[in-house]
């Protein structure tokens, strides 16, 4: 698995124990070209440390999607970012409308210096 990644159902079994970042999207090829141009450098910078505050994974708008927004009481949107913390049983959804690498890199900050507010999961 690379800095960022597609979540498949075969990856999605990674995601249960790390704290993860997603972009949601609707599954078009531009979508999604778009999607790896705004969080791949991100990805890339924080893939390099020892210990990253989060993974990284776009969805491709499928059943696999729809199975984290329900699992994360997340509305049914295109572009939204969204960090899940498993082990903290918390989600954090970003209130950006327009994300930009600048954006996600400040969503992933604010997330490590615990400046976020989160949901419960399962609430």
């Amino acid at each position: 698995m690379g800095p960022s990644s597609a979540l498949t159902v075969s990856c999605l079994c990674l995601v249960c124990m790390p704290i993860s970042l997603f972009l949601l999207l609707d599954g078009k090829d531009a979508s999604i070209k778009v999607a790896q141009e705004i969080i791949q450098p991100v990805a890339e910078h924080y893939f390099k440390m020892e210990e990253p505050p989060v993974q990284f994974f776009y969805t491709k708008g499928d059943e696999v999607s729809d199975s984290l927004c329900e699992f994360g009481g997340l509305r049914d949107d295109d572009n939204l970012l969204v960090i899940l913390d498993i082990p903290s049983q918390m989600c954090y959804v970003s209130e950006e409308e327009v994300l930009t690498r600048e954006t996600v890199e400040k969503f992933v900050i604010d997330f490590a210096n615990g400046k976020l507010e989160g949901k419960r999961l399962g609430c």
